[in-house]
């Protein structure tokens, strides 16, 4: 596939447009809702006011859950279909001794059955300045087409790959690069990416410029967990770790991350700064239970952050 992009937008009137799963996360004492296409908008929405989220729910409890949650937070829910056969999406989730999370997820959800309609074409040729997506998604055909169907639409195009599981190959992995302008991994996911395409030894800095040139990556971002996150532009590299002084767990810590990458490569901010920046909201998503804040006071600091840099 050769990738059709578009030069970077003007730093005004970003629209972003998220694909893929919704589920609920399920823990031991409680369940959140979550899937990383969706925390990823439910943050730039909180952030920029205007996000996206292209899915499909089931005609069940869980699924209007999802719906309320949306229309409670201004999330508009043009593009979500509700599935009258499949439940919407849910993973068990368990957490290790240093807060990492451990998913079991459910097949044959809602999500595994997206379509794209000529409504949500027409709104994404004309409106969206970038496209997110994952890999989780693709595992199921119908939905991995809908995703690639929207690949051509000379957008810019973010990956946060996401590889959960069995579910990915090679060629879900290859055709995810090929498409994205913008690549996040954490580091067992490069690892595991630089072994599938190359069989390399693998080190870090030599297995992200492969795939950026091979791939004609834009951006590429590593996260480390606590190691914090490097990334790399060209031959431009920024390493960044944030101080946590209390964390609740991380799960969604990496889509909070990847929110803020999307925006600061949209608005050009510099490297250093949108490294600083998306750690730092990261690390405050580590610091409460589950993937979503519940309180919007969590995102004014953030908010004025970014209406004040240029």
């Amino acid at each position: 596939m050769e990738k059709i992009g578009k030069e970077n937008p003007g730093k005004e009137n970003l629209t972003i447009v998220s694909i893929g799963e919704v589920l609920f996360d399920v823990f031991p004492c409680c369940r959140w809702l979550g899937g990383a296409p969706f925390n990823f908008i439910y943050h730039v929405n909180k952030l920029l006011g205007t996000g996206y989220f292209i899915s499909r729910v089931g005609d069940d409890d869980s699924g209007r859950e999802v719906l309320e949650k949306m229309a409670a937070n201004d999330i508009p829910q043009d593009f979500v279909e509700t599935d009258k056969i499949h439940p919407t999406g849910a993973a068990i989730v368990s957490v290790d001794k240093d807060g990492n999370p451990h998913f079991t997820i459910k097949e044959d959800c809602a999500y595994d059955f997206i379509k794209i309609t000529p409504q949500t074409r027409k709104f994404i040729d004309e409106n969206a300045t970038m496209l997110y997506y994952g890999s989780l998604a693709q595992r199921s055909s119908l939905s991995r087409q809908a995703i690639e169907s929207l690949w051509r639409s000379g957008k810019k195009y973010f990956c946060d790959i996401n590889i959960r599981q069995h579910f990915y190959n090679k060629e879900i992995i290859t055709s995810s690069l090929m498409a994205a302008d913008v690549l996040k991994a954490n580091l067992s996911e490069l690892e595991l990416i630089s072994e599938l395409l190359y069989g390399d030894i693998f080190e870090m800095d030599s297995a992200a410029l492969k795939l950026m040139e091979n791939f004609r990556i834009e951006m590429l971002c590593v996260t480390m967990g606590a190691d914090g996150a490097v990334l790399y532009k060209g031959m431009e590299k920024d390493t960044y770790k944030a101080s946590v002084s209390q964390i609740a767990d991380t799960v969604g810590a990496g889509d909070a991350y990847s929110a803020i990458l999307a925006i600061g490569f949209l608005k050009g901010w510099p490297l250093e700064r949108i490294n600083a920046f998306a750690t730092e909201f990261a690390s405050g998503i580590c610091q409460i239970e589950g993937a979503l804040p519940v309180n919007d006071e969590f995102y004014e600091d953030y908010r004025r952050l970014i209406s004040k840099v240029k």
